[in-house]
């Protein structure tokens, strides 16, 4: 089960005098979709070359930052049971499968979001 659900899209570029985004402190879980090549994303110390169509999942506690510009549509929200259990098992980094329908999933809810039918409101 999940609850507090938020999503979002992230243009590095409109930021062109910051290079490392803050260091912050997860409070949720956080799902990003790449949409570009990138340089660098930390989470936990841990660095991942951000790659188009890959998957970061981090986990609520953990400390993110990122080197910019990069892109990314994202979801922030709590889990609990069984849906975490699936979270806290997945790998934090992975290439994505069926990318179509992946982007077309987060923009519908970056569209709900929006309340706009038939938008197109994710970063290209």
């Amino acid at each position: 089960m999940y609850r507090d659900l938020s999503c979002g899209s992230f243009d590095g570029s409109e930021f062109p005098g910051m290079h490392i985004s803050p260091r912050r402190r997860t409070v949720r879980y956080e799902i990003e979709y790449y949409l570009t090549d990138a340089d660098v994303t930390f989470c936990d110390e841990e660095s991942y070359t951000i790659r188009a169509d890959h998957i970061q999942i981090a986990r609520p506690g953990q400390v993110r930052y990122s080197h910019l510009p990069f892109n990314t549509m994202f979801l922030k929200f709590s889990a609990e049971g069984r849906m975490a259990a699936l979270l806290d098992a997945a790998p934090p980094y992975f290439k994505a499968t069926q990318t179509k329908r992946l982007r077309a999933l987060f923009e519908s809810f970056l569209c709900r979001k929006n309340r706009r039918a038939n938008c197109c409101c994710a970063p290209r």
